[in-house]
């Protein structure tokens, strides 16, 4: 027993010996992202009114699978970081300088879903890439049939299809988009959607159809970020499109305008690009793919699978 004791002593005395000498070194404390020195952890400690009563209050970075918080970084510039702690119930999104390939904020960001009249925005990018927009079109029974009264279209109206682009965008109406799609042959005007996504290397998307209506219709967010970004820095007629509040298009035989109004909320706001919602059902959620200026830099965003995408894009806008 006493053998034990004085191993015992002889131990504690060898570490308090180390610690003095390393004490007197001003040696540090080394952890994964900070040196702590002794003296300077004491008066951290001593001067408790400075710590926040929340630890968590300290910018913090999360996962995107974290089950605290799905949040991520911001970077204002290859070497800054500030944390963003904002939470979505969406079941996807993303956001980032449009500049920059490192995303702001992600969450299940690469995981396929349906993504409903997003697909829109590929409608019109290939319509104005496929067919002159001078091109008049006559409404078929068949179009005017398809899903939804947005546009208010009746069989046999003609229309340019640069106007039809407009109500596609601006009000969403899949009459416009089945129109377009019909005049180039539906076929072929999806294939040249798929092959389109595949030039823009979308990995994950997919349209069956030019409205959206289809649950096959599905894409990414990453995808949808590639998308955006093509179309803002090569097509930027279409975001003009979906920015503002109202668009006027042209009825060739009545010889009047039809005023279509844009449900978007933010559609008019000074700092909004444009952008396209799409929603299908309460189970699939509602998405918004768009872009925003911030601080004299362009924002995008996209939220899939959400109760309110207007409101957890507005949450992600913080991270900016």
């Amino acid at each position: 027993m006493k053998t034990q004791s004085l191993f015992f002593i002889l131990i504690i005395s060898a570490v308090l010996m180390f610690l003095k000498t390393n004490a007197n070194k001003n040696d540090v404390f080394s952890g994964a992202s900070a040196n702590i020195s002794i003296e300077n952890l004491k008066d951290s400690v001593s001067n408790s009114s400075s710590l926040p009563k929340n630890p968590l209050s300290y910018p913090v970075k999360f996962s995107a699978s974290s089950a605290i918080s799905n949040s991520s970084e911001i970077f204002d510039d290859e070497n800054s970081k500030i944390s963003c702690a904002v939470s979505i119930s969406a079941k996807a999104g993303l956001a980032k300088y449009i500049d920059q390939n490192k995303n702001t904020f992600e969450f299940n960001e690469k995981n396929v879903l349906p993504i409903a009249s997003v697909s829109k925005l590929m409608t019109a990018l290939v319509a104005m890439e496929k067919i002159s927009g001078d091109k008049e079109i006559r409404l078929s029974e068949k179009a005017v049939n398809t899903e939804g009264i947005a546009g208010e279209f009746v069989v046999n109206e003609l229309f340019r299809a640069k106007d039809l682009i407009k109500a596609a965008l601006a009000v969403s109406s899949n009459d416009a988009a089945a129109a377009l799609a019909e005049s180039f042959g539906e076929k072929k005007f999806v294939e040249a959607m798929n092959k389109k996504a595949e030039d823009l290397n979308m990995k994950n998307a997919y349209f069956m159809e030019p409205t959206g209506l289809s649950l096959l219709n599905q894409s990414t967010a990453v995808d949808l970020a590639k998308l955006v970004s093509y179309i803002y820095y090569n097509k930027p007629e279409i975001l003009e499109i979906t920015s503002q509040k109202e668009k006027n298009i042209f009825d060739l035989e009545k010889g009047k305008f039809k005023k279509l109004v844009n449900t978007n909320i933010f559609a008019g706001n000074a700092d909004f690009i444009g952008g396209k919602t799409g929603f299908l059902n309460e189970d699939t959620g509602r998405n918004l793919a768009a872009l925003f200026l911030k601080n004299g830099r362009v924002v995008l965003t996209v939220v899939l699978g959400s109760e309110n995408a207007f409101e957890e894009t507005k949450k992600l806008l913080t991270c900016f």
